[in-house]
């Protein structure tokens, strides 16, 4: 090419090879020949020597080079779909994944009916009593509070029926045992105390055999103070 308004670099007598123009604030630099650059013209006698020097004079101090090739169909238009599935983000999309899954499980019908809401006590009286009888029963009181149970059944038979003050533990239950064959009772004070104070170790955890006593002393205090026929139907 002619050198008409370029500052010849490289030039013979058939024109300029390589040439630099000034506009403003910008060097723009011409090549008339792109063979030299060409693979096919690189191993041409010395081309790619050449051409490396040329690009290191025409660098910046920190300056880098960039090869467009577009022209030849390497390019790739921005796209969010494919950047998530590429590193670095595809961890993050993987975390994602999880976390979706996670949530759809939770939130997915459950394995069979839902087990039933345990029952509230009831209210009032009935209520706490009930709670406190389950708190003593878990605590494995039952033997404890049977006994003191036993001994106010006792008392109370003896101030009800005016017991002498004179007997002793040994010589009052001899007179409880009397005065319980004299009414006719059907229950036995001597086996009562004997179930009381054996009571056995499995009772200690559910209750149950302490239950059945304390119903047959409150149905032997029945018949001892209000007669033989107003024995409860205790089991």
């Amino acid at each position: 090419m002619t050198d008409n308004g370029f500052l010849p670099l490289i030039s013979s007598a058939g024109g300029l090879l390589f040439g630099k123009i000034d506009r403003r604030d910008k060097n723009i630099w011409v090549l008339s020949d792109p063979d030299i650059f060409a693979n096919h013209g690189l191993g041409k006698g010395e081309n790619a020597a050449l051409a490396v020097e040329m690009i290191r004079d025409l660098l910046p101090p920190g300056g880098s080079v960039i090869i467009d090739e577009t022209v030849h169909g390497f390019y790739h238009s921005p796209s969010l779909w494919r950047h998530v599935f590429e590193l670095p983000f595809v961890a993050v999309t993987l975390l994602l994944a999880a976390a979706l899954a996670v949530l759809i499980w939770a939130a997915a019908g459950r394995f069979g009916a839902p087990l039933p809401s345990p029952e509230r006590p009831p209210a009032g009286k009935l209520g706490l009593i009930e709670t406190t009888a389950r708190l003593l029963n878990a605590g494995e009181h039952a033997p404890y509070i049977l006994k003191r149970y036993q001994e106010f059944v006792f008392r109370d038979i003896a101030r009800r029926l005016h017991a002498p003050h004179k007997y002793g533990e040994r010589e009052f239950d001899d007179w409880i045992g009397r005065i319980a064959r004299a009414r006719g009772a059907e229950a036995d004070p001597a086996e009562l105390l004997t179930a009381v104070d054996g009571l056995s170790a499995e009772s200690r955890r559910d209750g149950a055999q302490a239950a059945r006593l304390a119903r047959r002393l409150f149905a032997f205090k029945q018949e001892m103070t209000d007669g033989p026929g107003s024995r409860s139907n205790a089991p």
